[in-house]
């Protein structure tokens, strides 16, 4: 009997939690456990990088990047910067505190098609709408 291989399943999406960090104390509401005492974590800008290149390879068409508050990660705009580079369609999810169009990276401000922060918040600023 011959067993036939299965290719691998084609990968969509890739969700990083790029940052524990968050300017925001929600114990009880927050599903991550996010804070402002919390980490970025141990990867590096490079390795996000090559994170999102792996994904490519592997045929994602999306990244969402997802946190913590993912805007606080230090590398957040290399890292936006590189997967829409790549061809990916970048999705934030952010709980917008740091709303106003000024606080959104340079690299955000032309997104569409491929870009999005949700349009949906857990604090009372305005909340993101797709751009």
């Amino acid at each position: 009997m011959t067993i036939a291989r299965q290719a691998p399943a084609r990968l969509r999406s890739l969700s990083p939690e790029s940052t524990g960090r968050c300017q925001l104390s929600c114990p009880s509401l927050c599903y991550t456990g996010s804070g402002p005492t919390r980490g970025h974590g141990v990867m590096s800008d490079d390795d996000w990088l090559r994170t999102i290149d792996q994904a490519v390879a592997l045929g994602a068409e999306e990244v969402q990047l997802i946190g913590g508050e993912p805007t606080l990660h230090p590398a957040f705009t290399p890292i936006a910067q590189h997967a829409l580079d790549a061809g990916l369609r970048v999705r934030v999810y952010s709980h917008a505190a740091r709303a106003g169009r000024e606080a959104v990276p340079a690299c955000l401000a032309h997104w569409p098609p491929r870009g999005s922060m949700p349009p949906w918040t857990s604090s009372a600023a305005t909340p993101w709408k797709s751009f």
